[in-house]
């Protein structure tokens, strides 16, 4: 028994951290924004690829062709524009970020915000 009450007065006294779960400290960042050479384009259409660590997201404008080969029926061309790579955790943050967004547009039109448009 005296081996054991000198380990324990050997033992360090329990610190807050160690009797609470670890706390993250949180630190604010400022991020500047650059859109010096920002491109505008708009998009009503886009295509997406995947590799196993990026998402890729290729925008541009659908358009109707008229052709012979058509017979009066009208094809779509899909001219892309802008390629946009992302990780998935950029990719998720997007999402975190439309969704909102388009679920209070969709509240204020009263309708789906996707019925209409068509995507490439």
């Amino acid at each position: 028994m005296a081996a054991k009450d000198s380990e324990k007065k050997n033992e360090a006294p329990a610190t807050p951290a160690e009797e609470a779960p670890a706390q993250v400290e949180q630190r604010q960042i400022q991020l500047r924004m650059d859109d010096q050479e920002m491109r505008t384009i708009y998009s009503n259409g886009f295509r997406t690829s995947t590799t196993p660590e990026e998402l890729l997201l290729d925008f541009g404008l659908n358009v109707p062709v008229l052709s012979e080969q058509s017979e009066g029926q009208p094809v779509y061309q899909l001219k892309l524009e802008v390629r946009i790579i992302m990780n998935y955790g950029t990719a998720r943050r997007l999402v975190q970020m439309l969704t909102p967004l388009i679920r209070r547009r969709e509240e204020q039109l009263g309708e789906s915000v996707s019925s209409g448009a068509q995507n490439g």
